[in-house]
């Protein structure tokens, strides 16, 4: 008996090529995603009215200037970065929720070439920083109506009289310091409020009175100083005090 010959079958031939194909195609389309992915990356989130440092490393650029673009429209355009040594730097502050693009170029190893990624700006809570913001004021208020309804110099000489005891009047030292350095309390409870102010200034972009608000900020950082260490010293008369309420007692002993 003659064995028949045996051939390829040419419709499973295609089909196995076209399997082939398809993968190829599959891993071809995926690499080119991940260089895409790579070339174009996304970077760590940006906070709305936050500093921001836009990095890129290069060792061998003596140049990088970069272009910042949102949905908006260009926010930087062409501004040269700092050499940091192997990483160039550019600090950025966004006032825009949304994501940012960044397109550099350098000379890497003396020769032009462009890189690109993104970021998002996170925006604040502006109903939770409003609750916020009401809160420390209602608490100023709060403040001050208990400092004009307590004579908290009369309120203190008493536990001193009444107190047995160091205990109570040693505790009730600290609140009628506070209270008679009462601007102490409104100066500690108003720097919050200060920058809770300056970030719904920026989430609402009221460009008007941002610049001048922000100064008020940084002056007020700085005063921050002198309330500190007027709180120190009362700190230390506290504890002076409290000390010297120990050593008075004869704890039974005659």
């Amino acid at each position: 008996m003659i064995e028949k010959e045996t051939y390829l079958n040419s419709s499973n031939f295609n089909k196995s090529m076209g399997k082939k194909s398809l993968l190829f195609i599959f891993l071809f389309l995926f690499s080119l995603n991940f260089i895409v992915a790579e070339a174009i990356s996304q970077r760590q989130d940006a906070q709305l009215g936050e500093q921001y440092i836009i990095s890129q490393p290069c060792a061998s650029c003596s140049y990088i200037n970069i272009t910042v673009l949102t949905e908006n429209g260009e926010v930087l355009k062409n501004v040269p970065m700092v050499d940091e040594g192997a990483t160039w730097t550019y600090n950025f502050t966004p006032n825009e929720s949304v994501r940012h693009d960044v397109n550099g170029v350098g000379d890497i190893n003396g020769i032009d070439d462009s890189f690109a990624f993104y970021f998002y700006v996170e925006p604040i809570d502006s109903g939770a920083t409003i609750f916020i913001l009401a809160f420390f004021s209602s608490l100023i208020l709060g403040v001050a109506v208990l400092h004009k309804r307590i004579n908290f110099e009369k309120w203190y000489n008493k536990i001193q009289t009444s107190d047995k005891t160091f205990i109570k009047s040693s505790l009730a030292i600290i609140p009628y310091t506070l209270m008679k350095n009462v601007f102490l309390i409104y100066y500690l409870i108003g720097f919050p409020i200060v920058f809770l102010v300056n970030d719904l200034i920026t989430y609402f972009n009221i460009s008007s009175i941002a610049y001048m608000f922000q100064i008020f900020s940084n002056i007020y950082t700085v005063g921050l100083v002198l309330p500190g260490l007027f709180f120190l010293g009362d700190m230390v008369r506290i504890l002076r005090e409290l000390w010297d309420n120990i050593q008075n007692q004869n704890w039974g002993v005659e």
